[in-house]
């Protein structure tokens, strides 16, 4: 059998042996050989469609009803930034929020808006909207610098009488109607019901009845009868109106409150259900 040198495989041998292809490179070692990545470049953008104008120009198109704006290779050049609408100034300044029925008295604090009632059992600050509590807890209550005022109501017989060194917040008209309440009856107003007939043992029923309920909800609560318990149902403050008439048939004659009518600030606090 004639003998042969020994000749090096060609190409299409390498290729048979799973040899790098001729685009690898001869100083790498590659177990597993792939084409190179594809080079990137921008976006490929399409010719402008047959009939329209070029970008920024304008033609009329009676089909259109009117000019057909120019061809724009992006798509999204018609979208504008985003602008968000300005926000009331009530809601830059919560101190312009103002009644429409007595526009003295803030909006948070008024019965015609009642932007913040709340449940006389609890604390304000347990019972209103956190965004609400602290955004106007420091707010002026009247649009006059106040330091004096007096609450009334028609809901229970007792007063509140709030002196301050500064101006009246909001914070303190809800403060000083939930500590009033949180008080317990005397027994002069325990005896005053039960001698008021079929009125007064229908509010001594509803009275046992609040109690019951207020327990109900919160075990570790003050078991005594409470000036919170007097109101029944209706134990959410709803806000603060004006109402002329009772105030003045409200003020005991003879009393230091008559000799001081604060007419202009004396107000009644409105409860509810």
């Amino acid at each position: 059998m004639p003998s042969y040198p020994y000749q090096p495989p060609t190409w299409m041998q390498q290729q048979h042996h799973n040899a790098p292809p001729a685009w690898a490179q001869p100083t790498h070692n590659y177990i597993y050989n792939h084409p190179p990545p594809p080079q990137h470049h921008g976006p490929v953008i399409p010719p402008p469609p047959a009939g329209y104008p070029a970008a920024g120009g304008g033609a009329s198109y009676p089909w259109h009803g009117g000019p057909q704006q120019g061809w724009n290779p992006d798509p999204y050049a018609h979208r504008q930034p985003h602008q968000a609408p300005a926000p009331p100034q009530e809601q830059l300044n919560p101190t312009e929020l103002r009644s429409k029925k007595w526009p003295v008295l803030n909006a948070v604090i008024a019965t015609d808006t009642t932007l913040a009632r709340f449940k006389v059992t609890n604390k304000p600050s347990q019972e209103i909207l956190a965004s609400t509590f602290y955004t106007f807890r420091h707010v002026p209550a009247l649009a006059t610098p106040t330091t004096h005022m007096r609450l009334f109501s028609k809901q229970f017989p007792w007063c509140i009488e709030i002196p301050s060194q500064r101006d009246i917040t909001c914070e303190m008209i809800w403060n000083a109607v939930w500590s009033l309440l949180q008080q317990p009856l005397e027994d002069s107003e325990w005896g005053m019901l039960c001698a008021g007939g079929d009125a007064g043992q229908k509010r001594i029923d509803e009275i046992i009845a609040a109690n019951k309920k207020r327990l109900e909800l919160n075990s570790f609560g003050d078991k005594r009868l409470l000036r919170c318990d007097y109101l029944g149902e209706n134990v959410w403050f709803v806000g603060l109106e004006k109402d002329e008439q009772y105030q003045k048939k409200r003020l005991l004659p003879g009393s230091k409150q008559a000799q001081q009518p604060m007419e202009e600030n004396t107000w009644l606090i409105s409860m509810g259900k």
